[in-house]
């Protein structure tokens, strides 16, 4: 067996190691990094860009470490190399167990200010007949007790209600903020014009209870010609397709 053969073996697990240190000094940059970002470089009054920027210097910290990892390994004796090497991942490891419990109480936390803040929302009521969806004739929902209900072309009709969590939060923020849409355009106030031209697609009824009276309301008819003219009555057909297509399957059918 040649010397360059009986070398494999140790440059394999040579290698090894070096691929260990790389990976295992990832974690402990991105820490550092964000660390080092949060406690100088961000701004006290950044408010909700805060935590993105804390991110992108986490991730320079974690692209860091990953380079000068590259660079060390090239340079540093095997002994040493396996030191180091241990060294990082066992660092990575008390991180992993320090973040984990903490990563989870955030979540917890979030999830709770956002189920507050959708709490806080206004109750509104959409109701679309037409042609919407290709498949859907009726677009019915009811905030207050989530209530709704759908009728497809085939005459088929379903009830239930857009699910609970973040999901089903996030549906009910893009409906209201597509009525809400209307109301800043101008529309509900001055119906426009395109509703006498074009192809009807939907007729459309809605009421948000403000917290002060009186609530905004609105009926329109949507055409063909409102859809390219007016963007915040396509931008709710869109969302209303959007919140059907990525639910519907919660609902109860006859």
């Amino acid at each position: 067996m040649t010397p360059a053969m009986n070398g494999v073996p140790g440059s394999r697990v040579r290698m090894a190691w070096k691929v260990l240190l790389v990976v295992a000094s990832i974690l402990p940059g991105m820490v550092l990094g964000a660390w080092l970002g949060a406690q100088l470089l961000v701004p006290r009054d950044a408010g909700l860009v805060a935590g993105a920027m804390v991110l992108w210097y986490g991730l320079l910290g974690g692209l860091a470490t990953v380079v000068a990892a590259l660079l060390l390994v090239r340079y540093v004796a095997a002994s040493r190399l396996r030191v180091a090497a241990l060294f990082m991942a066992g660092v990575s490891v008390v991180l992993l167990v320090w973040l984990t419990p903490r990563f989870a109480e955030m979540g917890t936390e979030r999830a709770e200010h956002r189920r507050q803040a959708v709490a806080m929302l206004p109750a509104f009521e959409l109701a679309l007949t037409g042609r919407l969806e290709p498949r859907l004739r009726r677009f019915i929902y009811t905030s207050r007790n989530n209530d709704w209900r759908i009728e497809r072309m085939d005459g088929t009709r379903c009830q239930g209600g857009l699910p609970e969590g973040k999901a089903g939060d996030r549906a009910r923020v893009e409906l209201l903020s597509a009525l809400r849409g209307l109301d800043v355009a101008g529309v509900l106030a001055v119906p426009p014009s395109c509703q006498q031209t074009g192809e009807l697609l939907a007729v459309l009824a809605m009421t948000i209870h403000e917290s002060r009276p009186p609530p905004t309301k609105g009926n329109l008819s949507l055409t063909t010609a409102c859809r390219a003219e007016v963007p915040e009555l396509a931008a709710l057909l869109e969302r209303v397709e959007r919140v059907y297509r990525l639910h519907q399957q919660g609902l109860t059918c006859d």
